[in-house]
């Protein structure tokens, strides 16, 4: 009897042990994060943000097969420097916000290129085409590792989402297919 009261015990702290070692949850803190985009229309440049998205981030850089994130962007929470951009961004012929609300980027895995340097690999889900995506990032955490910041730049196709791929804007020359993404989060550990 002796024996299994040993074993109980053994598993217990072992499943302790194991939950220690599970990633951290990281909470985004909206007045510190920024999610913007770069585009070219008519050869003038104009840039985007959006003002909300939120964050399901458990991440450990020593436990990268455990850690996951998915972020979900409100469309509708959009602005753009350019006032004719403005106009029709939100359209049908472009994030269609009435029919698609929101975008998100779930992760698969993760994997590292130094100490510093991670590539999320994942699933863009915007304006209803879900497509594979890696995002290259930085993280620097805080010294007591309870804070971290990420930065992260990458270029879609837009046309690979259908985002004005109607009439004169299907037209790279009106507007450029290449778009810059840029990620600027600020996290909390929970």
């Amino acid at each position: 009897m002796r024996k299994y009261f040993w074993l109980i015990g053994l598993v217990i702290w072992g499943a302790g042990s194991a939950m220690a070692d599970a990633p951290a949850q990281w909470i985004i803190d909206p007045a510190q994060s920024h999610l913007t985009f770069d585009g070219t229309v008519m050869n003038m440049p104009f840039t985007g943000e959006f003002k909300k998205f939120r964050g399901d981030i458990i991440f450990d850089p020593v436990n990268l097969a455990q850690s996951r994130a998915a972020v979900t962007v409100d469309m509708a929470s959009e602005t753009v420097n350019d006032k004719d951009a403005a106009e029709y961004i939100t359209t049908k012929d472009w994030f269609d916000i009435a029919e698609f609300p929101e975008a998100k980027f779930e992760t698969v895995n993760f994997t590292a290129t130094d100490a510093t340097h991670y590539i999320a690999h994942g699933k863009l889900t915007l304006r209803g085409a879900a497509l594979p995506l890696d995002l290259p990032f930085t993280l620097n955490f805080s010294p007591d590792k309870k804070s971290v910041t990420m930065q992260s730049e990458v270029t879609i196709n837009r046309m690979d989402f259908g985002l004005g791929a109607t009439g004169d804007w299907r037209d790279p020359k009106t507007v450029d297919p290449a778009v810059k993404v840029h990620v600027a989060l600020a996290a909390r550990r929970a």
